[in-house]
């Protein structure tokens, strides 16, 4: 039996938004007849039922805390979350949780509100933690500081830095740098403790390996780009860069180049996150890749199954591969 063809599919064929063809799918709102027309048609032919109601009392509500959505995979996943779910007849609040704590604590007392999803946030007030399901989304976070949380998705960024690790020894590298942020606080970082158990095994110890991490206050791509000067012109050796974000990647990809460095003849580098940077810098970066749609599938599927009553799998990791570039 032929699959039909999902509410994204169908909107890419009518050059409209996955959330038009849910709402016009549900009966929900109002569009042009023409829209309307060639979105109920392609909707019947590939089977779908039609809803003659326009209000929206019969979607479920849920609620999306984010820390930021200025980062391009936040912005993804909760992108792909809003469509995900419309298609599934749930509708999506997004709030951005370091604005007005107060007003976000107001909205999700909210009675019809069914479920909550926190997007690289550890904030979950303790009185709603029992009343309403919860799930956690992990980017670039280390897995550790959530223990206390029972849903958790994230993509698997201990293999992740075992890749980056194993591509730049099957190139010869003896002397990494990695890049790293205060913020993602290197002893947890599943990406950091995969590159060195990796480069361990391969008999480089921890001690052998330079380990920067970043101010707060300055920008991945500035913070990496001075660290990388900085400890160049210290006469610190290195012959290869782990960057734990591509923006970082792409900060010491400047500095190299600006001290006529060559990439990846004398330094070899690899970014992580596979954002459009990576793409489409002058030379692009060879990368570790995260899935931002299968993160948003994951925790969305596994909200709907505790709404509904059932056990999903606590603790989801979602694959990550490397992206080959220019700079290995």
């Amino acid at each position: 039996m032929q699959r039909r063809k999902s509410f994204r599919e169908i909107a890419r064929e009518c050059n409209v938004s996955a959330a038009t063809v849910s709402r016009i799918a549900n009966g929900i709102g109002s569009f042009k007849e023409e829209t309307r027309e060639q979105v109920l048609s392609r909707l019947l032919q590939e089977g779908y039922e039609i809803e003659k109601k326009d209000d929206t009392a019969s979607l479920k509500r849920i609620a999306l805390v984010a820390t930021d959505l200025s980062n391009e995979i936040f912005c993804n996943i909760a992108q792909h979350l809003k469509e995900y779910l419309m298609e599934r007849n749930c509708l999506l609040s997004i709030y951005v949780e370091n604005r007005n704590q107060d007003y976000l604590i107001r909205e999700i007392q909210n009675p019809q509100l069914e479920g909550l999803l926190f997007l690289s946030t550890p904030f979950e007030p303790s009185e709603y933690e029992s009343l309403l399901p919860a799930v956690h989304i992990l980017s670039g976070q280390g897995r550790a500081s959530y223990k206390g949380q029972k849903y958790t998705v994230s993509s698997d960024d201990y293999v992740g830095g075992q890749l980056a690790a194993q591509e730049l020894l099957l190139q010869g590298c003896r002397r990494p740098l990695i890049l790293n942020s205060r913020y993602m606080h290197s002893s947890i970082s599943p990406r950091v403790q995969g590159f060195i158990k990796e480069f361990a095994d391969a008999g480089i110890p921890e001690d052998q390996i330079l380990i920067h991490e970043g101010e707060p206050s300055k920008s991945s791509f500035n913070s990496a780009s001075d660290a990388v000067t900085y400890l160049w012109t210290k006469g610190d050796v290195f012959d290869c860069i782990f960057a734990c974000s591509d923006w970082r990647a792409y900060g010491a990809l400047v500095a190299l180049r600006n001290r006529k460095i060559q990439v990846p003849e004398e330094v070899k580098l690899i970014g992580y996150d596979g954002i459009l940077i990576s793409h489409y810098s002058e030379h692009p970066l060879t990368t570790i890749q995260q899935n931002p749609d299968m993160l948003a599938e994951a925790a969305a599927n596994t909200l709907l199954t505790l709404i509904e009553g059932g056990c999903p799998e606590s603790d989801i990791l979602i694959p990550v591969q490397i992206q080959k570039g220019s700079t290995v």
